[in-house]
């Protein structure tokens, strides 16, 4: 450290002083800061090396410890007082099981709608107050419920999970009953498990969502932090990985548009506003062509194509969907989705499906999904 400037800088970072502050005290790590878009910088690799580079956390204790004994002024300067992070490398196994709670939420009308039209849907189940039956909440609504306690989890300074280094990597939801506006919706999460690859490590977050009681929808996300050293990301395919090839013939072919504001609308809807997705200079910075689409607007698209193919439109039927994020999604893309139908086993029909681009590439594989057949 060095008082003044020292050499030419590599980076510039904007953020409002409120923010910086809680930065600084340890209030916030500069990772989540970034990803809330409150944070932004020319150069992201530099900007993220503040925050490993001095624990934060604990600068602010000893600059509360040394106010409390009549040390004056030290919060003025926590970062002097820091020593080097000493984090560990890889997630923190103590973890496993640890529970987190969310407020409860009443499930907003108007914020299931825009989420339904943020994805293309107009299927008049999400839209239509006449409906027989009244109007549901789309399937992968609960998601934006869901996200600022599975961000809790995800970003907890003591799970040591790099967010510089996290991409969602697959997300399986079941629902046990359609959500509906005016429900109470109470939210549940928990770290579920921590695997280990030859290229990173595999977090997996499971999140419940009950209403009046009752078991809604249940959820499980997971998020692969690829590791710091230079290894190439697991290849094969796990023993469970359907082969859509050996399928032949799809079912159902399902196209879908990706809008030129695509992103940017989901983001509104769905509180998602990781810069990469709404910032084309941040996107370029990370080693996008341009932004990207959030992954759940994607599996979203699939929802429907299920729905509109194999439900006969009624979106009650669906019971699970879960899918494994192959590529990124760009504005303007052209998706296809095709689906395989299963035999109907048990009172439900099992779907095999994938998502591909406008080129063939794959950008959904391992799709599987559950229809109730009455």
């Amino acid at each position: 450290m060095a008082k003044g400037k020292v050499g030419d800088a590599t980076c510039t970072v904007k953020v409002k002083a409120e923010d910086y502050a809680k930065v600084v005290s340890g209030k916030m790590r500069p990772e989540k800061a970034f990803m809330e878009g409150k944070i932004s910088a020319s150069n992201l690799s530099d900007m993220m090396k503040f925050g490993q580079a001095f624990d934060m956390k604990k600068a602010r204790e000893i600059a509360e410890k040394e106010r409390a004994a009549g040390g004056g002024s030290a919060a003025a300067s926590p970062a002097s007082s820091a020593e080097p992070a000493a984090r560990p490398d890889g997630l923190n196994r103590d973890y496993l099981g640890r529970r987190f709670s969310g407020e409860p939420v009443w499930l907003s009308g108007d914020g299931a709608r825009a989420y339904a039209l943020a994805t293309n849907d107009e299927n008049s189940a999400y839209l239509d107050d006449a409906r027989p039956g009244g109007v549901v909440a789309p399937p992968l609504y609960p998601v934006r419920l869901f996200k600022d306690l599975l961000f809790t989890a995800m970003t907890d300074d003591d799970l040591g999970a790099d967010l510089l280094r996290l991409v969602h990597g697959e997300q399986d939801m079941r629902f046990h009953r359609p959500l509906r506006p005016g429900d109470l919706c109470t939210l549940r999460a928990w770290v579920d498990g921590i695997e280990d690859k030859s290229s990173g490590q595999l977090l997996s977050i499971g999140q419940n969502m009950f209403v009046d009681g009752q078991l809604a929808v249940e959820t499980m996300t997971r998020l692969f932090i690829r590791s710091k050293s230079k290894k190439k990301a697991d290849q094969s395919k796990g023993a469970a990985d359907k082969d859509a090839e050996s399928l032949g013939e799809p079912s159902f072919s399902a196209p879908m548009q990706v809008t030129d504001d695509q992103s940017m609308r989901y983001a509104e809807a769905s509180g998602d506003n990781n810069p990469i997705h709404v910032d084309e200079t941040v996107a370029k910075l990370a080693g996008f062509p341009t932004v990207i689409l959030q992954g759940l607007c994607t599996m979203a698209f699939t929802s429907q194509a299920v729905v509109r193919n194999v439900a006969d439109g009624v979106p009650e039927r669906l019971k699970r969907l879960k899918v494994r994020f192959a590529k990124p999604v760009l504005p303007s893309d052209a998706l296809i989705t095709e689906g395989w139908v299963q035999e109907s086993n048990g009172g439900s029909t099992v779907v095999n499906f994938r998502t591909r681009n406008q080129d063939g590439v794959d950008v959904i594989v391992n799709g599987v999904a559950e229809v109730a057949t009455d």
